[in-house]
């Protein structure tokens, strides 16, 4: 890198001062190159202009290279979590005991602060509980819940999830 010396305020001065921003700007764009090869996509580069098309296909590149790796982080955390829920239930579990380790191993997989496994009995067309995650007295949940009673309840009526962000009173029927 050698820097030329020119005093003069002329055409001269104006085409030194255009290839000194243009080098810059290419180191930046290489360098940006460089953190996308390094695996780092989450930076994007300023843009010389609305036409300067290499910096805006670095830009998509690094987008779509980070949405790529999101998605391939979020499928492989699904599969080790299939894998882990299959070996965890392996044997010859009955069904209780199935479903307890099933309720545990998900549970602490999701990092839950607790869980609850229902299964819809159509005779009394309700939810029973099955199994528990981390509930120190198991009597405090609800053995039965009818649907749209509670957030539990609702869950099931409604078959999509709720996020609860605050459950202090739904605590007991979760």
């Amino acid at each position: 890198n050698q820097s030329l010396s020119y005093s003069g305020e002329d055409e001269i001065r104006q085409m030194l001062d255009s290839v000194d921003h243009l080098t810059t700007n290419l180191e930046v764009l290489a360098n940006q190159a460089d953190t996308i090869a390094a695996g780092d996509f989450s930076r994007t580069v300023d843009l010389l202009s609305e036409k300067d098309r290499l910096g805006m296909s670095l830009n998509n590149m690094s987008a779509i290279l980070l949405k790529n790796q999101t998605s391939m982080q979020q499928q492989n955390w699904v599969r080790d979590g299939l894998a882990n829920l299959s070996h965890a239930l392996a044997g010859g579990l009955d069904t209780q005991h199935l479903m307890e380790q099933a309720i545990s191993e998900v549970g602490r997989y999701l990092d839950a602060g607790k869980g609850v496994l229902y299964v819809y009995d159509e005779n009394s067309q309700s939810l029973r509980l099955l199994a528990s995650y981390m509930y120190d007295n198991r009597d405090q949940l609800a053995n039965e819940i009818k649907l749209g009673e509670g957030a539990v309840g609702q869950t099931a009526l409604e078959k999509k999830s709720i996020f609860l962000t605050h459950h202090e009173q739904q605590q007991k029927a979760l």
